[in-house]
């Protein structure tokens, strides 16, 4: 697997399983839920994330470095959770 297609591939896997957590929570969604909402092969994820554990921790470090990444945006830290979270849609709501 090249260096360019491995990085795809995790990304893919996380992004899959962020919204799979996100809709159904930790404990409702399986690998192969997992693996069918993504592109990747049961392989592909395994050999990226040993676990269901360790693939949930890579979801919770991108949503992380997503919150970091708009409060360095936004200058502060004082900024709310909940304010981080609605800034991180890149769609915008009618009013």
């Amino acid at each position: 697997m090249t260096q360019q297609r491995a990085i795809k591939t995790r990304a893919g896997v996380i992004a899959a399983a962020e919204q799979e957590f996100a809709d159904r929570g930790y404990a409702g969604p399986s690998i192969n839920s997992i693996i069918a909402n993504s592109t990747s092969t049961k392989g592909a994820l395994y050999f990226h994330f040993p676990s269901k554990e360790a693939l949930a921790e890579a979801v919770l470090e991108n949503v992380r470095s997503a919150y970091s990444r708009i409060v360095e945006r936004r200058g502060s830290a004082d900024i709310h959770p909940f304010d981080a979270i609605a800034g991180m849609s890149t769609t915008s709501q009618p009013s």
